[in-house]
């Protein structure tokens, strides 16, 4: 699995598996309707297949059952061996490769060496927290180091009176006092990108982090029980995981509240 120096690109990979030129321009029209790109951008999708080598894949494993691997390896359309040799360049998994300890770290380093962040990173599994998370060692380093440095981002990108606390094993519960709903969705993207913006420095690498959000406007939802309405915020969190992270998403009542479920400034508010 280790990389070499050199790699065909997509057409020449698709060549040497006996893809004939007619079904390879057929493959990248279908790819550019795929993508949404008008018929004009065919041309450019062909030469960047033509080009482009494919990317390594650099799949962590953390705390979590594997079920996401076992599922892939027992597929039976792809079969897992089409999609590792053929369809990605799967340079690096911990739980499938036979490199292990330095052999394995030394992929790692190479990989990031060589190709400067034109990769794919994919993550399966989370990171716990007890004993500093030391039950989640990756190449000797905690992955809660990602977590703390996450926090320290949230807590410099809100109001001082404004409070932000973990709520479960990766979820951050930030709550925004005394601001209207135009601000609250403004402060939403603006703490997204702030995490975003850059990878978090651990000890022996950078990790690329991205945040999704839920956002709940509490004036929007009358006097309800706190816990029905965590339970909403956490509801648009995975709305926004569902539409492909890195996002915020609203949640909407389905029930516009009632005049006696309104505070009282707020009704007065309305009536002006």
């Amino acid at each position: 699995m280790k990389p070499t120096n050199s790699r065909p690109t997509i057409w020449e990979h698709a060549q040497s598996k006996g893809v004939s030129r007619r079904d390879f321009l057929t493959a990248c029209a279908w790819m550019t309707a795929m993508l949404g790109l008008p018929v004009s951008a065919v041309a450019q999708v062909t030469q960047a297949l033509e080009t482009k080598p494919r990317l390594p894949v650099l799949w962590f494993h953390f705390q979590e059952c594997t079920c996401c691997s076992e599922s892939f390896i027992r597929s039976a359309h792809p079969l897992a061996k089409d999609v590792v040799l053929s369809m990605l360049s799967l340079d690096y998994d911990d739980t499938l490769m036979a490199a292990a300890g330095h052999q394995a770290e030394e992929i790692i380093a190479d990989i990031r060496k060589k190709y400067k962040g034109n990769f794919i990173l994919a993550v399966e599994g989370n990171p716990p927290l007890n004993e500093e998370g030391m039950y989640c060692i990756h190449g000797g380093r905690p992955f809660v180091e990602v977590l703390k440095e996450t926090a320290r981002r949230l807590l410099s990108s809100v109001r001082s009176y404004d409070f932000v606390g973990r709520y479960g094993g990766e979820e951050f519960l930030v709550e925004l006092n005394n601001c209207d709903p135009a601000y609250g969705l403004t402060r939403a993207e603006d703490i997204r990108k702030i995490i975003a913006q850059r990878p978090v420095q651990t000890p022996g690498s950078l990790v690329p982090v991205t945040m999704s959000l839920g956002l709940l406007l509490s004036q929007e939802w009358g006097y309800r029980p706190v816990e029905e309405l965590l339970q909403e915020a956490d509801a648009a969190l995975y709305a926004a995981k569902a539409a492909g992270r890195n996002c915020v998403k609203v949640a909407t009542p389905k029930i516009q509240p009632d005049a006696g479920d309104i505070p009282v400034p707020e009704l007065a508010r309305r009536r002006r």
